[in-house]
């Protein structure tokens, strides 16, 4: 079968060596046809790739690790929104690819359940963990428009939200019903008011050259959101925006993911340990689960609040 089609994306590894090893395999699986290597180029931990023309499907790797993760898996993702992973208990299972036209369509669409009218229970009985008393500069990581945020700043906390998804970024500064100043922030246009600076961009193209460290993070939803493949890259990216003994607050939501897959993907304390390499935990309370969690036959949640 063959697809004519045009299509670009990239594929993030923990290391710039697990993308050159994936990249090789790339090439060695699909020798063939020239198209397929000449589109796809290493960057960095990344694979970079970009097509135009006809795409012969064949059979893909049935299973996707850091250094399992063919060209042809990449396409068929590509075309059809899709990906197969292989869960704790071993069973192959396939999983939407969550991209930006999927959050944009969320966020058109009003489909933002995941958004809480008020500042986050755990937040509020955890902040003392991070605050010790004293003003913050804090980074909120894949930002939606959060009501957290308006309360860390209340707190007399600098606050820096980054969030792709313009209709969000807007609706944050219309809620509180305020205009805006514009202004530059490195090489990215800002918007703030009210002790809150947004940023319409991509959290993984933000440095600290551009937007300075900051004294602690604030993440809920943003690690939950991530693609499992994605998170190391962006502990990495988030430790690299933290100044030294910095510390991050992260609510997580934990699940039998075997029965599901995200967004909200589940992160347990074990996966927490695994990528921040230590963690304490703060609090953890029970939640009903979202509409299709619960139609997996999973009626609640645990949601945790996490120092590290």
């Amino acid at each position: 079968m063959t697809f004519s089609v045009k299509l670009a994306g990239a594929l993030h590894y923990a290391t710039p060596e697990a993308a050159a090893a994936a990249h090789a395999a790339m090439i060695e699986g699909r020798g063939q046809n020239p198209m397929l290597i000449d589109g796809a180029r290493v960057e960095g931990s990344s694979i970079v790739f970009a097509f135009d023309g006809a795409l012969s499907r064949s059979k893909g790797t049935e299973r996707v690790d850091s250094t399992e993760l063919g060209i042809e898996r990449a396409t068929l993702t590509a075309i059809t929104g899709s990906v197969v992973y292989t869960d704790a208990s071993g069973h192959a299972r396939t999983a939407t690819a969550i991209g930006r036209p999927f959050w944009y369509a969320r966020w058109e669409n009003q489909q933002i359940g995941f958004h809480e009218a008020k500042a986050n229970d755990l937040l509020a009985s955890n902040i003392g963990a991070l605050e010790h008393g004293q003003p913050l500069r804090i980074l909120v990581p894949l930002a939606g428009k959060a009501e957290d945020m308006r309360w860390l700043a209340e707190r007399g906390h600098e606050v820096v939200g980054v969030e792709f998804v313009v209709h969000a970024v807007r609706a944050f500064f219309d809620d509180m019903d305020v205009e805006p100043r514009r202004h530059q922030l490195g090489r990215f246009q800002a918007l703030t008011a009210d002790g809150v600076t947004m940023l319409c961009e991509d959290f993984f193209t933000v440095t600290p050259a551009e937007v300075g460290l900051f004294d602690a993070i604030y993440d809920r939803g943003a690690l939950v959101a991530l693609e499992p493949g994605s998170r190391e890259r962006y502990v990495a990216t988030c430790r690299a925006l933290l100044k030294p003994n910095a510390r991050t607050l992260l609510i997580a939501f934990g699940y039998d993911q075997s029965k599901t897959h995200g967004p909200p993907w589940s992160i347990d304390r074990a996966t927490v340990n695994a990528l921040y390499g230590s963690a304490e935990l703060l609090e953890s309370r029970t939640l009903p689960a979202p509409p299709r969690i619960a139609a997996a036959g999973i009626p609640q949640i645990e949601e945790c609040a996490y120092l590290v």
